[in-house]
Parts: structure tokens; sequence; C-alpha cells
């Protein structure tokens, strides 16, 4: 699951940053993009240790790079299907 999220979330939704940083006023649309997961989707695809730093590419854009600054707790957003589902 992806949610595209701005300054403040994190702490209006009182989910803890565990490992980085969040998302703040230099993550704009011109910057390298960056993304903020979940514990849950750590865990799927990063195994053991931290995925801060780590890149991946998101969808058929191979051009679309995106590297973790953040990991936060499994908050409490969730889907109808799992409890916690791998959140980026």
């Amino acid at each position: 699951m992806i949610n595209y999220i701005g300054p403040g979330f994190f702490d209006v939704m009182r989910i803890p940053l565990v490992l980085g940083r969040a998302i703040d006023q230099r993550d704009t649309g011109s910057a390298s993009k960056v993304a903020v997961i979940n514990e849950t989707c750590a865990r799927r695809y990063f195994g053991a240790g931290s995925p801060v730093g780590k890149r991946f590419r998101w969808g058929n854009k191979p051009e679309l790079e995106i590297q973790v600054v953040g990991l936060v707790k499994d908050g409490e957003i969730q889907t109808i299907e799992r409890r916690f589902a791998p959140t980026v």
C-alpha cells in the first residue's frame, strides 16, 4: 500500500518514528524521491537490519528510484484484508 503524505503526518497520527527521519519540508516534487516505510514493509522487503538508506523501485517505472529515509511503527492505518499491510 502506498500513501502520499506531508510533513507532520506521523505526529498527527501518533505513529512513532523508529529510525531515520519523517517526511519534511525538503521533500518537494523537485527533490529526490524518498519514502518512510512501516515495520511490516521493512521485514518483508529488506529483512533484518536497518532499511534506512536502501533504495527500491515502485511500479513499472524503472527510472523511479525511491530511497528509504525513515522507519515507523506499524500504525493504525489498516486494510480489510490484513491488520498491517506493508506500507510505503
